[in-house]
Protein backbone atom coordinates (compact mmCIF):
# COMPACT_ATOMS: atom_id res chain seq x y z
CA UNK A 1 0.00 0.00 0.00
CA UNK A 2 1.81 3.23 -1.35
CA UNK A 3 0.55 6.96 -0.21
CA UNK A 4 1.45 9.85 -2.04
CA UNK A 5 1.31 12.92 0.06
CA UNK A 6 2.49 16.39 -1.23
CA UNK A 7 5.11 17.62 1.50
CA UNK A 8 5.56 21.25 -1.44
CA UNK A 9 9.65 20.23 -1.73
CA UNK A 10 9.67 20.10 -5.64
CA UNK A 11 10.64 17.13 -7.10
CA UNK A 12 12.37 17.01 -10.70
CA UNK A 13 13.18 14.36 -13.35
CA UNK A 14 15.53 15.70 -15.74
CA UNK A 15 15.04 12.99 -18.93
CA UNK A 16 16.08 12.44 -22.46
CA UNK A 17 15.61 9.56 -24.85
CA UNK A 18 16.28 6.20 -24.17
CA UNK A 19 15.47 5.73 -20.74
CA UNK A 20 15.52 2.18 -20.60
CA UNK A 21 19.23 1.78 -21.60
CA UNK A 22 21.35 0.18 -18.70
CA UNK A 23 23.71 3.27 -18.66
CA UNK A 24 21.86 6.21 -18.17
CA UNK A 25 22.26 7.78 -15.09
CA UNK A 26 19.01 9.07 -12.69
CA UNK A 27 19.45 11.80 -10.48
CA UNK A 28 16.69 13.24 -8.02
CA UNK A 29 16.33 17.01 -6.49
CA UNK A 30 14.57 18.01 -3.54
CA UNK A 31 14.01 21.84 -2.70
CA UNK A 32 13.97 21.74 1.52
CA UNK A 33 13.70 25.42 2.08
CA UNK A 34 15.97 26.79 4.98
CA UNK A 35 15.09 28.79 8.37
CA UNK A 36 13.23 31.28 6.90
CA UNK A 37 11.06 29.44 5.11
CA UNK A 38 8.18 27.17 7.10
CA UNK A 39 6.95 29.56 9.45
CA UNK A 40 3.62 27.98 9.45
CA UNK A 41 4.77 24.98 10.84
CA UNK A 42 6.22 26.86 14.33
CA UNK A 43 6.50 26.11 16.81
CA UNK A 44 7.30 22.46 15.76
CA UNK A 45 10.22 23.88 13.32
CA UNK A 46 11.82 26.49 15.75
CA UNK A 47 14.59 23.62 17.54
CA UNK A 48 14.77 21.18 14.40
CA UNK A 49 14.23 22.20 10.87
CA UNK A 50 11.13 21.07 9.19
CA UNK A 51 12.30 18.93 7.03
CA UNK A 52 13.84 16.91 9.74
CA UNK A 53 10.69 16.75 11.82
CA UNK A 54 9.52 13.13 11.74
CA UNK A 55 6.19 11.97 10.32
CA UNK A 56 5.39 8.29 10.32
CA UNK A 57 8.85 7.79 12.67
CA UNK A 58 10.31 8.99 9.87
CA UNK A 59 11.87 12.87 9.08
CA UNK A 60 9.54 14.13 6.30
CA UNK A 61 12.47 14.69 3.79
CA UNK A 62 13.07 10.98 4.15
CA UNK A 63 9.48 9.93 2.62
CA UNK A 64 10.14 11.97 -0.89
CA UNK A 65 14.06 10.22 -0.65
CA UNK A 66 12.72 6.73 -0.09
CA UNK A 67 10.88 7.54 -2.84
CA UNK A 68 13.25 8.40 -5.27
CA UNK A 69 14.89 5.22 -4.45
CA UNK A 70 12.48 3.31 -6.87
CA UNK A 71 13.85 5.86 -9.56
CA UNK A 72 15.21 2.57 -12.00
CA UNK A 73 19.13 3.73 -12.20
CA UNK A 74 19.05 6.49 -9.72
CA UNK A 75 22.36 7.14 -9.24
CA UNK A 76 22.44 10.77 -6.98
CA UNK A 77 19.84 12.52 -4.76
CA UNK A 78 20.75 16.11 -3.94
CA UNK A 79 18.79 17.94 -1.09
CA UNK A 80 19.29 22.02 -1.97
CA UNK A 81 18.47 24.27 0.60
CA UNK A 82 19.83 27.06 3.19
CA UNK A 83 20.12 25.56 6.37
CA UNK A 84 23.70 24.99 7.96
CA UNK A 85 24.81 22.44 6.30
CA UNK A 86 25.95 20.53 9.99
CA UNK A 87 22.16 20.38 10.52
CA UNK A 88 21.90 17.91 7.49
CA UNK A 89 25.32 16.01 7.62
CA UNK A 90 24.31 13.21 10.05
CA UNK A 91 21.04 12.93 8.54
CA UNK A 92 22.92 12.76 4.79
CA UNK A 93 25.32 10.28 6.11
CA UNK A 94 23.09 7.95 7.56
CA UNK A 95 20.44 8.02 4.90
CA UNK A 96 23.42 7.53 2.06
CA UNK A 97 24.04 4.29 4.29
CA UNK A 98 20.78 3.06 4.57
CA UNK A 99 19.53 3.15 1.04
CA UNK A 100 22.61 2.86 -0.88
CA UNK A 101 22.20 5.34 -2.65
CA UNK A 102 24.61 8.82 -2.31
CA UNK A 103 23.02 11.73 -0.84
CA UNK A 104 24.08 15.13 -1.08
CA UNK A 105 23.30 18.57 0.45
CA UNK A 106 23.79 21.58 -1.53
CA UNK A 107 23.48 25.08 0.42
CA UNK A 108 22.65 27.61 -1.32
CA UNK A 109 24.78 30.90 -0.40
CA UNK A 110 21.06 32.85 -0.32
CA UNK A 111 17.28 32.00 -1.79
CA UNK A 112 17.48 31.87 -5.43
CA UNK A 113 13.73 30.70 -5.64
CA UNK A 114 12.73 27.11 -6.68
CA UNK A 115 13.99 27.24 -10.45
CA UNK A 116 16.66 29.25 -9.81
CA UNK A 117 17.84 27.51 -6.30
CA UNK A 118 18.18 24.36 -8.95
CA UNK A 119 19.79 26.17 -11.65
CA UNK A 120 22.36 27.56 -8.89
CA UNK A 121 23.35 23.90 -9.04
CA UNK A 122 23.31 23.18 -12.72
CA UNK A 123 26.46 22.10 -13.10
CA UNK A 124 27.04 19.66 -10.15
CA UNK A 125 23.70 18.01 -11.56
CA UNK A 126 24.50 17.51 -14.44
CA UNK A 127 27.79 16.88 -14.46
CA UNK A 128 27.75 13.18 -15.14
CA UNK A 129 25.34 13.66 -17.62
CA UNK A 130 22.29 12.34 -16.08
CA UNK A 131 19.23 11.57 -18.43
CA UNK A 132 16.21 12.08 -15.72
CA UNK A 133 16.33 14.05 -12.82
CA UNK A 134 13.09 14.61 -10.38
CA UNK A 135 12.13 17.59 -8.86
CA UNK A 136 10.57 18.43 -5.51
CA UNK A 137 10.32 19.83 -2.11
CA UNK A 138 9.93 18.74 1.00
CA UNK A 139 6.08 20.00 1.76
CA UNK A 140 4.90 18.69 -1.71
CA UNK A 141 5.62 14.97 -2.48
CA UNK A 142 6.27 11.68 -1.81
CA UNK A 143 5.86 8.47 -3.45
CA UNK A 144 5.07 6.33 -0.53
CA UNK A 145 5.15 6.39 3.47
CA UNK A 146 5.03 3.28 5.68
CA UNK A 147 2.04 0.97 5.21
CA UNK A 148 0.27 1.77 8.76
CA UNK A 149 0.35 5.53 7.44
CA UNK A 150 -3.06 5.07 5.84
CA UNK A 151 -4.50 1.60 6.16
CA UNK A 152 -7.49 2.95 4.21
CA UNK A 153 -5.87 4.23 0.87
CA UNK A 154 -4.99 2.08 -2.31
CA UNK A 155 -2.60 4.27 -3.71
CA UNK A 156 0.31 3.23 -6.24
CA UNK A 157 2.26 5.95 -7.93
CA UNK A 158 5.28 4.70 -9.98
CA UNK A 159 7.87 7.09 -10.68
CA UNK A 160 8.55 5.18 -13.79
CA UNK A 161 5.06 5.48 -15.32
CA UNK A 162 5.34 9.22 -14.20
CA UNK A 163 8.48 9.42 -16.81
CA UNK A 164 7.51 7.02 -19.39
CA UNK A 165 4.34 9.41 -19.87
CA UNK A 166 6.74 12.43 -19.84
CA UNK A 167 8.65 10.86 -22.76
CA UNK A 168 6.07 9.94 -24.57
CA UNK A 169 4.44 13.35 -24.55
CA UNK A 170 7.68 14.85 -25.73
CA UNK A 171 7.59 17.91 -23.78
CA UNK A 172 10.39 19.65 -22.04
CA UNK A 173 8.75 18.81 -18.32
CA UNK A 174 5.81 16.90 -17.35
CA UNK A 175 3.41 18.22 -13.95
CA UNK A 176 2.25 15.89 -11.61
CA UNK A 177 -1.63 17.22 -11.32
CA UNK A 178 -4.85 15.88 -9.27
CA UNK A 179 -8.63 17.02 -8.64
CA UNK A 180 -9.20 18.96 -5.88
CA UNK A 181 -12.59 20.66 -4.38
CA UNK A 182 -13.38 23.96 -6.02
CA UNK A 183 -13.07 25.71 -2.46
CA UNK A 184 -9.75 24.81 -1.69
CA UNK A 185 -8.42 24.65 -5.82
CA UNK A 186 -7.15 28.60 -4.94
CA UNK A 187 -5.01 27.64 -2.44
CA UNK A 188 -2.59 26.53 -5.03
CA UNK A 189 -1.03 26.32 -8.65
CA UNK A 190 -4.33 26.07 -10.71
CA UNK A 191 -4.25 24.62 -14.28
CA UNK A 192 -6.03 23.80 -17.35
CA UNK A 193 -4.55 21.33 -19.56
CA UNK A 194 -5.67 19.87 -22.99
CA UNK A 195 -8.26 16.91 -22.18
CA UNK A 196 -7.00 15.11 -25.35
CA UNK A 197 -3.16 15.43 -25.44
CA UNK A 198 -2.68 16.60 -21.75
CA UNK A 199 -0.59 19.35 -22.84
CA UNK A 200 -0.33 22.21 -19.92
CA UNK A 201 -2.70 24.97 -21.38
CA UNK A 202 -2.83 27.42 -18.65
CA UNK A 203 -0.97 27.69 -15.38
CA UNK A 204 -1.62 30.53 -12.49
CA UNK A 205 -0.70 30.34 -8.68
CA UNK A 206 -2.96 31.12 -6.06
CA UNK A 207 -5.55 32.73 -8.48
CA UNK A 208 -7.97 35.22 -7.03
CA UNK A 209 -10.96 33.96 -8.61
CA UNK A 210 -11.35 30.14 -9.30
CA UNK A 211 -9.62 28.77 -12.51
CA UNK A 212 -9.53 25.03 -12.05
CA UNK A 213 -10.11 22.01 -10.12
CA UNK A 214 -6.94 20.62 -11.60
CA UNK A 215 -3.72 21.70 -9.25
CA UNK A 216 -0.22 21.55 -9.20
CA UNK A 217 1.32 18.65 -6.51
CA UNK A 218 4.84 19.69 -6.78
CA UNK A 219 6.44 16.30 -8.69
CA UNK A 220 7.86 17.22 -12.19
CA UNK A 221 9.99 15.55 -14.71
CA UNK A 222 12.18 17.48 -17.01
CA UNK A 223 14.35 17.23 -19.60
CA UNK A 224 17.54 19.70 -19.09
CA UNK A 225 16.67 22.08 -21.57
CA UNK A 226 14.92 23.25 -18.49
CA UNK A 227 18.22 24.65 -17.32
CA UNK A 228 18.24 26.93 -20.64
CA UNK A 229 14.41 27.67 -19.78
CA UNK A 230 15.80 29.51 -16.11
CA UNK A 231 18.86 31.27 -18.00
CA UNK A 232 16.33 32.50 -20.42
CA UNK A 233 14.01 34.03 -17.58
CA UNK A 234 17.41 35.58 -15.66
CA UNK A 235 18.65 36.66 -18.72
CA UNK A 236 15.63 38.71 -19.53
CA UNK A 237 15.25 40.04 -16.44
CA UNK A 238 18.87 41.48 -16.69
CA UNK A 239 17.94 42.73 -19.67
CA UNK A 240 14.82 44.41 -19.14
CA UNK A 241 16.56 46.06 -15.85
CA UNK A 242 19.07 47.54 -18.18
CA UNK A 243 17.17 48.97 -20.05
CA UNK A 244 15.22 50.52 -17.32
CA UNK A 245 18.28 51.91 -15.98
CA UNK A 246 18.87 53.58 -19.13
CA UNK A 247 15.19 54.76 -19.63
CA UNK A 248 15.60 56.44 -15.78
CA UNK A 249 19.20 57.98 -16.88
CA UNK A 250 17.86 59.59 -19.99
CA UNK A 251 14.81 60.95 -18.51
CA UNK A 252 16.77 62.50 -15.70
CA UNK A 253 19.37 64.08 -17.97
CA UNK A 254 16.69 65.12 -20.83
CA UNK A 255 14.62 66.81 -17.11
CA UNK A 256 18.13 68.84 -16.55
CA UNK A 257 19.07 70.03 -19.94
CA UNK A 258 15.48 71.15 -20.05
CA UNK A 259 15.57 73.07 -16.60
CA UNK A 260 18.94 74.61 -17.94
CA UNK A 261 18.14 76.20 -20.96
CA UNK A 262 14.52 77.54 -18.81
CA UNK A 263 16.08 80.77 -16.26
CA UNK A 264 12.88 80.68 -15.02
CA UNK A 265 13.33 77.29 -14.03
CA UNK A 266 15.56 76.21 -10.36
CA UNK A 267 17.59 73.06 -10.99
CA UNK A 268 17.28 72.39 -6.88
CA UNK A 269 13.79 72.75 -7.12
CA UNK A 270 12.68 70.69 -9.89
CA UNK A 271 15.39 68.51 -10.48
CA UNK A 272 14.25 65.96 -7.58
CA UNK A 273 11.02 65.24 -9.85
CA UNK A 274 13.11 63.57 -12.26
CA UNK A 275 14.71 61.52 -10.14
CA UNK A 276 15.32 57.67 -10.75
CA UNK A 277 13.73 57.12 -7.52
CA UNK A 278 10.36 59.03 -8.47
CA UNK A 279 10.43 58.12 -12.44
CA UNK A 280 8.00 55.11 -13.08
CA UNK A 281 10.28 52.93 -14.85
CA UNK A 282 12.71 53.25 -11.67
CA UNK A 283 9.76 51.93 -9.01
CA UNK A 284 8.89 48.69 -11.21
CA UNK A 285 12.97 48.38 -11.53
CA UNK A 286 12.65 49.01 -7.36
CA UNK A 287 10.17 46.49 -7.32
CA UNK A 288 11.72 43.90 -9.65
CA UNK A 289 12.94 40.48 -8.03
CA UNK A 290 17.19 39.68 -8.61
CA UNK A 291 17.88 38.48 -11.64
CA UNK A 292 18.82 35.32 -10.33
CA UNK A 293 15.82 34.93 -8.21
CA UNK A 294 13.34 32.38 -10.54
CA UNK A 295 10.20 31.02 -9.64
CA UNK A 296 9.47 27.69 -11.39
CA UNK A 297 5.90 28.59 -10.81
CA UNK A 298 5.13 32.31 -12.00
CA UNK A 299 8.37 32.14 -14.26
CA UNK A 300 8.58 29.34 -15.89
CA UNK A 301 5.08 27.51 -15.87
CA UNK A 302 2.84 30.14 -16.74
CA UNK A 303 4.93 31.69 -19.25
CA UNK A 304 5.38 28.46 -21.32
CA UNK A 305 1.64 27.35 -21.01
CA UNK A 306 0.62 26.55 -24.48
CA UNK A 307 3.45 26.46 -26.11
CA UNK A 308 3.76 22.72 -26.17
CA UNK A 309 6.39 22.38 -23.87
CA UNK A 310 4.78 21.07 -20.93
CA UNK A 311 2.41 18.49 -20.04
CA UNK A 312 0.33 17.15 -17.20
CA UNK A 313 0.20 13.55 -15.63
CA UNK A 314 -3.11 13.91 -13.29
CA UNK A 315 -2.86 11.13 -9.87
CA UNK A 316 -6.42 9.78 -8.77
CA UNK A 317 -4.32 8.80 -5.35
CA UNK A 318 -4.86 10.31 -1.96
CA UNK A 319 -2.78 14.00 -1.95
CA UNK A 320 -2.29 15.71 1.38
CA UNK A 321 -0.01 19.36 1.56
CA UNK A 322 1.98 19.77 5.34
CA UNK A 323 2.24 23.24 5.93
CA UNK A 324 1.14 23.84 9.19
CA UNK A 325 1.07 21.70 12.34
CA UNK A 326 -2.42 21.58 13.16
Amino acid sequence: MELLRNLRSGIVVLVEEDMGSSGERVVAVIMVGGPTKGTRFRPLSLNIPKPLFPLAGQPMVHHPISACKRIPNLAQIYLVGFYEEREFALYVSSISNELKVPVRYLREDKPHGSAGGLYNFRDLIMEDSPVLAFFGDTDGCLFSTPRNACRSTNCRISPTMFAEAHRTYGGMGTILVIKVSAESASQFGELVADPDTNELLHYTEKPETFVSDRINCGVYVFTPEIFTAIQDVSSQRKDRANLRRVSSFEALQSATRYVLTHEHYSITEHAPIFTTTSCPDASSLNRSLPTDFVRLDQDILSPLAGKKQLYTYETMDFWEQIKTPG
